[in-house]
């Protein structure tokens, strides 16, 4: 920055010294660029500019109208320098010009929501070495050719530190951008449609480069803290893109950026980012990947796929673009706002065995298939309160045996032939999400689709809300939810509801504003249902709404809950505890009591499965353990188990047994040693 506009030499030593110190914003350690706050050096340099009120510039004319130097030409360009721009209103904004500008040695800050540069088909334009500080953007170009930016520093609070679209040779060298509050990753560098653009020699600081659909895009030689590179896609455009992406870092460690490569191995660990465009048969595997805006791009590339990952600290975890048979497996994703894997446009992918979790203060979808279809999601363990757990948008797609807790939204489903299948939601949340509507299953819309054999309990509001024809909702646990456990919306036709227990939903159990649902198989069967009246004789139960549907053969939870035996356990007496495991189910569970030789020791809830005890045998040779579980309705089953140390008596002990049969051997062999001497003794 020049210094001739300081008024004494006092002064001018004073910022020299600064000026040694500050002079690109930033320090260098162990070859990582280390950023000062912009905002201290600001407070220095404004003293140095003229104050000025904002520019507005529309058409070549207002440029000598207004009485800025030079011609227009490429030797001689209209000139504005030197000036400090603080304004509500946007500092310089420039439109509809083709004469050459320059844009030199600025500070500019908008007071209100506005953008500082804002350049709108203003070609041939120069901006270099201005300060720029927003709290809402920086620079906005649009339609607006052959423009340089070089040497600027820009720090904003929100979103976007420069965006330039439709914009073609746009060259931005040695500048750097700023976020200037902890929030992850929002401001961002946009170029979206920019051909024969170059992007080279910047820092950013919690900053993103965003480049989309944008052909022979160069980024070299990038420093990145805390963000990273991002690559967009569109539906309408060839993947004929030909970056050149090289020399990049982000945390100190190198982005890797893959095109048109096959059949290579990459150990993620060695990498900040790893982007792989129009590629195949590319295994990413191992190690951990944190701090960055996306953690793997994989964009036009098929049979690759991404194994033993840690993706932590990311905006976006792991995503995919129109990359078929795709396989994501056993990865560890941490997402802090957007989405944990996410694929687009792709088919006859894989998603399985990974765990996914998001925080509190983010919010959007764990696992996200759109547009997708023959694809699996399997196996995996998800968990974010402000999160859906899994999105699926398609066809023929497969939604297996995941479970689901503490999210937004357990599944959210729009599209034909989907088969959701044997999912556990639970504990879906409203606390950190207005308006409070969480669910556990979101079908809207969905046709030709199965829902089979889901457990979706203890949800703050909806167990399933559905819009859809043609489907199947059978076998399903809805019980405990506070609000309906399944809600049919209006337009919804020809579903059929069967086998599922339908218990304690606390705004109901379910209601269908459809028409020509069945409640029932046709033959015999239907739901069961916790509020269903059995003891005033056999009757069908109305489901409330208006479609006014009928369970023509319901049933009702008559049954105790179901626990099993397991075997008497002896044990050495060194030991001093005895684990023992009951199976217990029931379609309504709730409450368990251990007892120890009569003894309550221990209560509380229970879910079907396993309940595992530890008993101390410490105190005695001797240990009758009971369980007693119990059911809503009231309903309860018992089983005791004997724990005996071995050598105590007991009827079956099998150490007692070997000693009896030994006992009994040794008397058989006395009588018939007394017998054969007897005998002997006769014939004698």
């Amino acid at each position: 920055m020049k210094l001739h506009k300081m008024l004494n030499s006092s002064v001018i030593s004073l910022m020299i010294a600064l000026l040694i110190l500050t002079a690109s914003n930033s320090v260098v350690l162990d070859g990582v660029k280390e950023p000062t706050k912009m905002s201290d050096s600001t407070r220095i340099f404004q003293t140095s500019y003229t104050p000025h009120a904002p520019i507005f510039i529309s058409g070549n004319q207002d440029f000598i109208d207004q009485g800025w130097p030079g011609n227009g030409t490429e030797s001689n360009p209209f000139t504005i320098e030197g000036l400090n721009i603080t304004s509500p209103q946007v500092p310089i904004e420039i439109r509809y010009v083709d004469v050459h500008f320059i844009i030199r040695d600025c500070f500019l800050q908008p007071t209100a929501l506005n953008y500082t540069i804002d350049l709108f088909h203003a070609d041939n334009g120069t901006l270099e070495e201005c300060e720029i500080y927003s709290e809402y953007r920086g620079i906005k170009v649009e339609y607006s050719d052959h423009l340089t930016i070089s040497g600027f520093n820009i720090m904003v609070m929100d979103w976007a530190a420069a965006s330039i679209q439709h914009s073609n040779d746009v060259n931005i060298t040695g500048c750097d951008f700023f976020e200037s509050q902890a929030t992850t990753f929002p401001m961002r560098v946009d170029l979206s449609y920019c051909e024969d653009s170059i992007v080279k020699n910047c820092f950013f600081d919690t900053a993103v480069l965003q480049v989309g659909w944008s052909p022979n895009m160069t980024v070299i030689d990038n420093i990145f803290v805390n963000g990273g590179i991002t690559l967009n896609v569109h539906i309408l455009y060839e993947p004929t893109f030909d970056y050149t992406i090289t020399g990049n870092s982000a945390n100190g460690k190198p982005i890797l950026y893959l095109e048109d490569a096959i059949n290579m191995t990459v150990n993620a660990d060695d990498y900040a980012q790893v982007i792989l465009m129009q590629c195949e048969n590319i295994i990413v595997q191992n190690g951990t990947i944190e701090n960055v805006s996306y953690g793997v791009q994989i964009l036009y590339s098929d049979f690759c796929s991404v194994e033993d990952l840690v993706s932590q600290g990311t905006a976006q975890g792991i995503i995919v673009h129109y990359s078929n048979n795709t396989q994501i497996s056993r990865c560890i994703v941490h997402v802090g706002h957007g989405f944990g894997i996410a694929l687009y446009y792709s088919h006859d992918c894989t998603v399985q065995n990974n765990t996914v979790f998001g925080d509190a203060s983010g919010g959007s979808k764990l696992i996200y298939l759109a547009s997708c279809y023959d694809s699996v999601v399997q196996r995996n363990h998800l968990s974010g309160v402000t999160f859906t757990g899994i999105e699926v948008s398609g066809y023929d797609c497969l939604v297996l045996e995941n479970t689901i807790t503490s999210c937004y939204c357990g599944i959210r489903l729009s599209g034909s032939r989907l088969l959701i299948v044997d999912n556990r939601i639970v504990d879906t949340s409203d606390d950190y999400v207005q308006p409070s509507n969480s669910m556990g299953i979101l079908a809207a819309p969905i046709w030709n689709s199965r829902i089979v054999h889901n457990e979706i309990i203890d949800g703050d509001d909806w167990g399933i809300l559905y819009l859809g024809n043609n489907s199947e909702i059978l076998s399903n646990n809805i019980a405990y939810n506070l609000g309906v456990g399944l809600e049919i919306y209006a337009g919804s036709t020809n579903n059929t509801i069967c086998f599922n227990v339908f218990g304690w939903n606390h705004g109901g159990n379910a209601i269908d504003n459809g028409f020509l649902n069945q409640w029932d198989n046709g033959m015999n069967t239907g739901n069961l249902w916790s509020d269903y009246d059995y003891e005033s004789g056999y009757h069908p139960y109305t489901i409330p709404g208006s479609a006014g549907s009928q369970d023509r053969w319901p049933d009702a939870d008559v049954y105790s809950p179901n626990i099993s035996h397991p075997d008497n356990v002896y044990f050495d007496i060194s030991v001093t505890v005895v684990n023992v495991t009951w199976s217990v189910w029931d379609v309504f569970p709730a409450q368990y009591w251990l007892y120890h030789n009569g003894e309550l020791i221990r209560q509380g809830t229970w879910r079907n499965g396993f309940l595992t005890f530890a008993i101390n045998v410490i105190n005695g040779p001797s240990h009758n353990v009971t369980l007693v579980v119990s059911d809503l309705n009231g309903h309860t089953s018992s089983d005791t188990v004997m724990l005996r140390l071995v050598g105590t008596s007991g009827q079956d002990n099998p150490y007692e047994l070997g000693l009896l049969v030994l006992a009994v051997g040794f008397g058989a062999v006395v009588a018939l040693a007394l017998v054969v001497i007897a005998i002997r003794k006769k014939k004698s």
